[in-house]
């Protein structure tokens, strides 16, 4: 999500709360489904044990840490989103190997700095290519091309974001999540606004586009299939 964030050039704060309400949503439709599952496998039913819970959230206090400093890091004004990843990774690291001490510095230390050398290295090298792919095809109109074709044939805005979806979907099959984001979200953030500057009157209004107006809001149509607020970064 904020590697979306910093190539759509949409504030992580919005990001953030505008996983809100599909992270809600995900987890009421997977406890859903393991109580529907759990009633027809006939697991045991255990009533709530408040101090069961206690414990188990006091066992966990190191783990459920770690978002609250990524989050007071970045939004407290305290570092940028490079800083607050680094001081993330060193909690995680003090708690690791002082705390828990499953890491031993002269053995394990630089093991796993090899191995997150390796990782991030591989995801450096996805992403350079993906910004060469998307050089390539500003400077070949490819993207041009696509909104003067988008906003030339589709003028429903559920039918655009039927087809995004789709093509969201054929894209996951055969790319990987980083570059896709690097190539793609350029190409669907033309398109949507492309697409937005055609609706300024009240006959074609796009879904919520009532009060503030998405015309305004940069890349809404990716915003939309990536499950984001329809209202954000207003410039």
């Amino acid at each position: 999500m904020i590697l979306y964030a910093i190539v759509a050039k949409i504030p992580i704060k919005d990001i953030l709360l505008g996983g809100i309400g599909p992270g809600t949503l995900m987890l009421a439709m997977t406890a859903a489904w393991g109580i529907r599952a759990g009633r027809q496998g006939a697991a045991p039913i255990r009533n709530l044990d408040w101090r069961e819970a206690r414990a188990a959230v006091w066992e966990a206090k190191w783990e459920l840490l770690l978002p609250a400093v990524a989050l007071v890091a970045l939004f407290g004004g305290f570092a940028t989103p490079v800083a607050a990843a680094a001081i993330t990774a060193l909690f995680a690291f003090f708690v690791e190997t002082f705390v828990y001490r499953d890491l031993k510095i002269a053995k394990d230390v630089p093991r796993v700095m090899t191995e997150c050398g390796l990782l991030v290295g591989g995801v450096l090298l996805i992403w350079g290519v993906g910004l060469g792919v998307t050089d390539y095809m500003v400077d070949s109109e490819i993207v041009v091309r696509a909104v003067d074709w988008t906003t030339r044939t589709i003028t429903s805005p559920w039918v655009f974001l039927l087809l995004l979806n789709l093509f969201l979907l054929i894209v996951g099959c055969v790319m990987d999540m980083y570059a896709a984001i690097v190539i793609e979200v350029p190409l669907l953030g033309a398109a949507g606004r492309g697409l937005s500057s055609q609706s300024h009157s009240p006959r074609h209004r796009f879904p919520g586009q009532h009060g503030a107006g998405l015309s305004h809001a940069p890349g809404w149509a990716e915003c939309l299939a990536l499950f984001l607020p329809l209202q954000e970064a207003a410039e």
